[in-house]
């Protein structure tokens, strides 16, 4: 009768282990298929961060340029509709 139990716990203690042991490995590989994931996302992140980083500098680029054009044209030493074709010197 003990002999029976003690097979019966030793049986019990192996089904355990090999559960335990399942389960590990389970969670271990979705560990994994969750991190590539997570990376897949951050590379989108960082490649999108570099675009709109690129289109910023773009934009202030032509900000740069209209705002060049603009003091261009009010000059006085342009001519405008504003002067109507007169050039004022600056002193």
């Amino acid at each position: 009768m003990i002999i029976q139990i003690k097979e019966g716990i030793a049986e019990n203690d192996q089904k355990m282990k090999e559960t335990l042991d399942e389960c590990l490995k389970d969670n271990e590989k979705r560990m994994q298929e969750h991190e590539e994931k997570v990376q897949g996302q951050a590379d989108h992140i960082l490649a999108s961060a570099r675009h709109i980083e690129q289109v910023a500098h773009k934009a202030v680029n032509a900000h740069a340029v209209v705002l060049g054009e603009i003091n261009y044209c009010i000059s006085p030493h342009h001519e405008t509709p504003a002067n109507h074709g007169l050039r004022i010197s600056r002193p």
